[in-house]
């Protein structure tokens, strides 16, 4: 009942609540269980409602025309990291306030978008520096990623102006 022994414990539940948030982060990361069981659409609704939940950025997803088919797994998963990566760097380093992840599909083609408002960057600076330079590993990772699965990847910013990343992944 003391002040200092009310300090330490008021305190003591921050830092678990912290550990908490952290632990969820790390384990949902690790293995997106609805990525194998359910598909990559329902694994995009679950990041967005994630993150949204852990952090302070409003991350959405919508479909906008209505893509349910499932891809092959190996797929799945690169286009899961792709669209993991941009997020976290939207958050992390574009300080963005809002990330709209997009599906969009035709005949041929499944066309995802992760688009934020955050501060942007100098892209042309960055990629003459090199993949390998101070950053832009995770830029450098999600075009290998995206040649993998025989995609397309294009990348829109400016400094002030957010971010956009189009993957555009042929459907045969």
């Amino acid at each position: 009942s003391s002040p200092h022994m009310k300090k330490r414990l008021a305190d003591t539940k921050s830092l678990m609540k912290g550990v908490i948030k952290e632990v969820r982060r790390v384990s949902f990361n690790l293995t997106p269980s609805s990525l194998s069981d359910f598909g990559i659409v329902p694994a995009m609704k679950k990041i967005s409602s994630e993150v949204s939940a852990l952090t302070s950025t409003e991350v959405s997803f919508e479909n906008k025309t209505k893509f349910i088919k499932r891809l092959e797994n190996n797929v799945e998963t690169n286009l899961y990291r792709i669209v993991q990566e941009a997020v976290n760097n939207g958050i992390k380093y574009a300080k963005a306030k809002k990330i709209v992840i997009s599906f969009e599909h035709n005949m041929t083609n499944l066309i995802v978008v992760v688009k934020d408002d955050g501060i942007g960057f100098d892209y042309d600076k960055l990629n003459k520096s090199g993949h390998f330079g101070a950053s832009g590993h995770g830029i450098f990772n999600m075009k290998e990623r995206t040649a993998f699965i025989n995609s397309n990847f294009n990348l829109e910013t400016a400094a002030g102006k957010g971010t956009k990343i189009t993957i555009t992944l042929p459907l045969n």
